[in-house]
C-alpha cells in the first residue's frame, strides 16, 4: 500500500441491519489471526451479518463522482492490538457495484460481486413494520425482520439497551486479511440511533457453509438492530498489521 497516497471516502448509509450472534470463541478463532485479541464475552464472541444501502459514496477531494450500493459484511468483534480499543474484523464482504469491486481489489479488500435488494416498509408512526434483504450469495438469502415493540426489546447479554447497541455498532477500527497481510484501516462515524427489531425469517445458507454458524443457530440471533441511516468517513489506505 506504500504506492498510494492517503485518501478518505465519505458515504451515507440507510437501512442498517445488525443481525448478531453469540457463538463459541473456540469456532471462530480460527478465522481470524492470531495478532487480533478476540472481544470475548465469557467464553463467546459474537459475530454479526451488517447489511445496508451506501449512498452518495465519494472520495472527500472528487466530490461530483458518487456511488451508490448495497453492501453485506460478515464480521466478529476484536480489540486493536495498539490501542486497545475495540474494533472488527471482516471475514467477507458482498457488494452490488461492479465498479466498486473492480476499484476494491487495488486496496484487496475481502469484496464479492453479489446481487442482492433491501426493501423497508415504514407506518405511520416512522417504525419499521417490515424490511426485507435478498438475493444471492454462494445460495439464496433471505431475511426479515421488524420493529420490535417496546415488550419484546432484548439487550442480552448487556445491561442496557444503551450498552448493547453501543458494543455492536461503535467501534471505529477495522481490520481484513489473513495473518501474512492483516490490513487495518480507522473509520469515523455519526452516532448510530439504532431501533430493536424481531426476526420474521432468515435463511443464509452462506452462514452455516462457512463454518461461522450452526444451522440449529441461524433462526435464533441474539439481537437484531435497524437504523435508518448514519454518515461515515472511512480512511485509506490501510496499514499492514506487523506480528
Amino acid at each position: 500500500m506504500k504506492l498510494i497516497p492517503k485518501f478518505s471516502v465519505t458515504m451515507k448509509l440507510c437501512d442498517i441491519l445488525y443481525l448478531s450472534y453469540l457463538v463459541p470463541a473456540s469456532r471462530i478463532r480460527p478465522f481470524v489471526p492470531e495478532i487480533l485479541p478476540m472481544a470475548y464475552i465469557d467464553d463467546r464472541v459474537f459475530i454479526s451479518i451488517v447489511i445496508f444501502h451506501s449512498s452518495g459514496v465519494r472520495l472527500v477531494n472528487l466530490p461530483f463522482l458518487r456511488f451508490d450500493y448495497n453492501q453485506i459484511n460478515l464480521r466478529t468483534y476484536v480489540k486493536d492490538p495498539q490501542t486497545k480499543n475495540h474494533g472488527v474484523y471482516f471475514f467477507r464482504s458482498g457488494i452490488t457495484s461492479a465498479t466498486i469491486f473492480f476499484l476494491s481489489r487495488f486496496l484487496n479488500l475481502p469484496w464479492e460481486n453479489i446481487q442482492f435488494s433491501i426493501k423497508s416498509e415504514r407506518d405511520k408512526e416512522d417504525h419499521y413494520a417490515r424490511y426485507i434483504a435478498s438475493g444471492d450469495w454462494q445460495g439464496k438469502f433471505n431475511i426479515e425482520v421488524k420493529e420490535a415493540s417496546s415488550q419484546t426489546m432484548n439487550s442480552a447479554p448487556f445491561s442496557t439497551q444503551e450498552e448493547a447497541v453501543q458494543y455492536l455498532t461503535g467501534p471505529l477500527i477495522g481490520f481484513y486479511g489473513s495473518s501474512q497481510k492483516l490490513q487495518r484501516f480507522e473509520i469515523k462515524h455519526s452516532h448510530i440511533q439504532a431501533r430493536f427489531c424481531e426476526v420474521l425469517n432468515i435463511s443464509f445458507p452462506l452462514l452455516t457453509t462457512s463454518g461461522l454458524l450452526r444451522k440449529r443457530e441461524i433462526h435464533q440471533p441474539i439481537n437484531v438492530l435497524l437504523a435508518s441511516q448514519g454518515q461515515f468517513h472511512v480512511f485509506f489506505p490501510p496499514r499492514l498489521m506487523k506480528s
